[in-house]
């Protein structure tokens, strides 16, 4: 197993790391842009020769031996024209740039349709990211530099998140306001499927539960809880994020099924209030999920900004919202059986719906206004705080720095467990 902590000489020693990645790309882009095109060729080559080996063993299909030898022709291609390699950088960033563009279009015209306050940036968002995209796509050999740039000051800012951390963890009752960079969007929307493979490993080769402990040496115990929810498909295939606290869970998200548009990524937001433990099992047993729940310690004052938190987000700008079933008792909608997620919800786990009905967060759109904003929320009054530098705050960012949280010695998150079937828990090591 790897270590359950992470020391300050970690934080530090990525921190240079990170700074002397930004120095190459941002002033040596030449030297750069060879080196990776190297080790990319390099890459591809030798994942070339594995598959050579395999046919030769009668591992592998005879067809694979053509995918060998295709893929060692695209190797030399690349090599010998590295303008291919360069323009393709910049076309890569410009076609992410432009989903973005798109994303702040669609998050525009829901502010504008709803009067919603803030739109000017968002337009503002949109025009710039549209802007560069075309810009870096248009004559894309030319443009390379540019990318190397961007790269370069992204390195730069997380390896000044890996420097404070490195701070707080040797001075942890100097710094309160822990800010990080957030994940790349492309790397932390699969964090939750990878978090489903690596789960199922660790439970079939480790399945005693004496090595699945994943707990601080602490007396402090978890006051709140933050809980990812993982699915191999449906609405939690990209992860759902939620907070319990006080034997109660809340989780902001499109509850009401007729208000759902383009393939349910569109809806009114709605915040969840329900049992804590009753919700879990329903989670489990109902929606098949594993659960991983973070645990952090808050002093009382903290927990006192928690409260106050929670109350303002479910008693301002906000209405009562009843599920199908609970119309039904009410005698306004026909008896009978109900199975939309609120309706189960407000049955299993004596759940009440607030749906709010002014502000950032009265319609949900999975790609900006999603789950993680109740949760930034809250957790944002305790110190702890993703900055979005991609403008985008995904379930899998959020489990990548609370992990890491858990891994630090002065972390505020204390255990971790890993929830996987309706009648037990398990506290799983993840470490990777």
């Amino acid at each position: 197993m790897l270590k359950k902590t992470i020391n300050s000489t970690t934080y530090f020693v990525s921190a240079i790391l990170f700074f002397i990645g930004s120095y190459l790309f941002i002033f040596r882009t030449d030297f750069t842009v060879n080196i990776l095109l190297y080790f990319l060729c390099l890459g591809i080559l030798l994942d070339a020769v594995l598959q050579c080996i395999h046919v030769l063993t009668k591992k592998q299909k005879k067809n694979m031996l053509v995918r060998a030898t295709l893929d060692i022709g695209f190797a030399i291609f690349i090599y010998w024209h590295p303008s291919f390699f360069q323009g393709s950088l910049s076309i890569i960033l410009g076609l992410y740039l432009f989903i973005h563009a798109i994303i702040e279009a669609i998050n525009y015209a829901l502010y504008k349709k709803n009067h919603i306050r803030g739109r000017l940036l968002i337009l503002i968002a949109f025009l710039i990211k549209f802007t560069l995209s075309l810009f870096l796509m248009l004559h894309p050999t030319a443009k390379y530099p540019y990318v190397l740039l961007i790269i370069g000051i992204y390195f730069g800012l997380y390896g000044i998140s890996q420097l404070n951390s490195f701070i707080s963890e040797i001075t942890p009752n100097r710094i309160k306001n822990k800010v990080r960079i957030s994940l790349p969007i492309l790397i932390a929307a699969f964090i939750p499927r990878k978090l489903i493979t690596l789960i199922n490993e660790i439970l079939e080769n480790e399945p005693e539960e004496t090595a699945l402990e994943a707990r601080k040496k602490t007396e402090k115990k978890g006051d709140i809880e933050v809980i990812l929810h993982l699915a191999n498909s449906g609405s939690a295939a990209f992860g759902h994020i939620e907070i319990s606290f006080e034997g109660k869970t809340y989780s902001y998200g499109n509850y009401d099924m007729h208000s759902r548009k383009l393939f349910d990524a569109i809806g009114d937001g709605v915040i969840c209030i329900a049992d804590r433990d009753a919700y879990i099992q329903y989670a489990l047993r109902n929606k098949k999920r594993y659960l991983v729940v973070f645990g952090i310690s808050l002093t009382k004052e903290e927990k006192e900004i928690v409260k106050k938190r929670i109350h303002k987000l479910i008693t301002t700008n906000v209405e009562d919202y009843y599920p199908d079933l609970q119309l039904a008792e009410m005698g306004k909608l026909p008896k009978g059986e109900y199975h939309d997620m609120s309706s189960e919800i407000y049955q299993l786990a004596n759940g009440k719906f607030k749906k709010i009905t002014s502000g950032k967060w009265k319609k949900f759109f999975v790609l900006k206004t999603n789950c993680t904003g109740l949760v930034e929320n809250i957790l944002n009054g305790v110190g702890l705080h993703i900055l979005e530098f991609n403008g985008l705050l995904t379930p899998g960012s959020y489990y990548d720095y609370l992990n890491r949280e858990f891994l630090k010695k002065q972390g505020k998150v204390v255990y971790r467990k890993i929830y996987t079937n309706p009648l037990t828990q398990k506290e799983v090591p993840l470490q990777k």
